[in-house]
């Protein structure tokens, strides 16, 4: 690879050519930022710079300090990064390809390639906060229900283009984009972007990659590597440094969780108390499908609550998702309705999110525990505090226990608004002064909850266990171990493997 580097702003500190090496005596949690690198130590031009400090980023993070620099160096070279589940791998890749821009020059200089369009989108929206003080100018060509092939004959000019397989190569194919002045391209997801066992997907990729020019930097980001389609990386990056990077993982560790029994009738008043009670400012609350959803929003608003629900893009155009979650970010309504994580999609969760019922694995009567995490987990790049309650029947204390069990964390009863509200204003103490240690904690249960676990006598099953296992399981998903009874599984319905489940419109990512 021969194509030169551009040269980023005036303001700018000479990008190293050689990536920084961490001391051994820093002993610094994955998810921390690294405090004695900088932005400014990294290169990085001003107007991105001055992005990160209007979001409250001052410090880039571990990944950032490790491989930005290699990933800038020159002469350029191809990577494969293996990216663990959940990983923000835009937070480091964005970074990289809008340095590389040259805003002066009217060409398309960097792609971003997704295997779905809700990824694409969600980088997308990442991008345009990142270059929102540059003349970097970013296109999506993300497909949605209003899209029409006369949407060709336009030429696409854009410095970064963000987009999905099919999408990208249509445009190819009507030479509505050029890449021969592409420097940088990155495969996000890659394992699917390239997966052979998808030929309508592979059929659209590789034309992509194949109509790079010779000097273009190719990145691959993948949780499995093996899943890459293998004449990929022999035809076109035999010569790719292999990294790894750091998960982004979402934690429950710093919020404090809570459940409540109500019948479904009792639920949207209970809301209301809530509001009107602990005066909220907002909060999110998380259900099960949109007939739900619409069907709360109206209930809420007989109660003088306003609100409005978000769905993913098969139930919702792409222009009406954006414009909900950029006026709920506005504080134009205070209750947000999801039937989607809203992790990757919201600047940041508020303080208390709600579920409204339990999430259940897709065909099955069996509790989500995967689904329970991405809905109130928090990560710690945007802060690990937070409350989650959860609205459950009268016959689910073990669906409850089950949650407690797999993501080894304490969910208590709630005993009345007073406890929520002293939780919720601890959360925001902690927040508002940065004082909270978001370091990994022992999981320790109280011996009131080890006793409520274990004596429940409204328990559906016969299944006990002894609660002082879960302080001994580091990693505990098997839920066929904690519910081995035949309630739970409804013989009627269908139950979708979950790598055939292409129903969901949002994929957990």
């Amino acid at each position: 690879m021969s194509h030169t580097n551009p040269a980023t702003d005036s303001s700018t500190a000479e990008i190293p050519t050689e990536a920084p090496k961490l001391e051994e005596s820093q002993d610094l949690d994955v998810h921390d930022a690294v405090p004695h690198k900088t932005f400014e130590d990294l290169g990085i031009k001003q107007a991105i710079i001055k992005a990160y400090l209007q979001d409250n980023i001052t410090q880039p993070t571990k990944d950032q300090v490790q491989f930005y620099p290699e990933m800038m160096s020159l002469p350029p070279q191809n990577f494969i990064f293996e990216a663990p589940k959940n990983t923000h791998t835009w937070n480091l890749y964005l970074l990289a390809a809008l340095c590389t821009v040259q805003e002066e020059l009217p060409f398309v200089q960097a792609i971003v390639v997704a295997p779905t369009r809700e990824r694409a989108n969600t980088i997308y929206q990442e991008a345009l906060k990142l270059s929102r003080y540059t003349a970097i100018r970013v296109k999506s060509l993300i497909p949605h229900k209003d899209m029409h092939d006369d949407q060709f004959g336009e030429e696409v000019t854009h410095h970064l283009v963000i987009s999905i397989p099919t999408s990208l190569d249509d445009y190819l194919q009507h030479e509505d984009i050029d890449f021969s002045h592409v420097r940088t391209a990155i495969f996000d997801e890659a394992e699917e972007v390239f997966n052979r066992k998808k030929e309508n997907v592979l059929s659209h990729s590789v034309p992509i990659i194949s109509s790079l020019p010779e000097t273009a930097q190719i990145i691959l980001f993948s949780e499995n590597l093996d899943g890459i389609y293998p004449a990929i990386r022999t035809n076109h990056i035999p010569d790719a440094l292999q990294r790894s990077l750091n998960p982004t993982i979402l934690s429950l560790k710093d919020v404090s969780q809570y459940y409540v029994v109500l019948s479904e009738e009792e639920r949207p008043m209970f809301i209301k108390d809530l509001f009107e009670t602990l005066t909220l400012k907002k909060i999110v609350v998380f259900i099960s499908d949109k007939e739900s959803a619409e069907k709360l929003v109206a209930e809420l608003k007989a109660a003088d609550l306003v609100a409005n629900c978000v769905f993913g893009l098969n139930d919702m155009k792409l222009a009406e998702f954006r414009a909900i979650i950029r006026n709920y970010e506005k504080d134009k309504f205070p209750i947000l309705i999801s039937t989607i994580p809203l992790q990757y999609h919201l600047k940041a969760l508020p303080t208390l999110c709600i579920n409204y019922s339990i999430p259940y694995r897709a065909g099955t009567k069996a509790p989500d525990d995967d689904a329970y995490l991405k809905r109130l987990g928090r990560s710690d790049t945007f802060g690990g505090l937070g409350v989650g309650l959860t609205c459950i029947d009268d016959d689910a204390y073990d669906q409850m226990s089950y949650f407690g069990y797999a993501l080894q964390t304490e969910i208590k009863e709630l005993a009345d608004f007073d406890d929520l509200g002293k939780a919720i204003k601890y959360a925001d103490t902690l927040k508002n002064t940065h004082e909270w240690n978001t370091g990994a904690k022992p999981f320790q249960m109280s011996e009131e909850s080890k006793e409520k676990a274990t004596q429940k006598k409204s328990l559906k099953t016969d299944h006990t266990y002894d609660p002082s296992d879960i302080i001994l399981l580091p990693d505990v998903h098997d839920i066929d171990e904690f519910f081995d009874n035949e309630d739970f599984n409804d013989p009627d319905d269908d139950v979708i493997p979950e790598d055939e489940d292409d129903s969901a419109p949002f994929p957990l990512e």
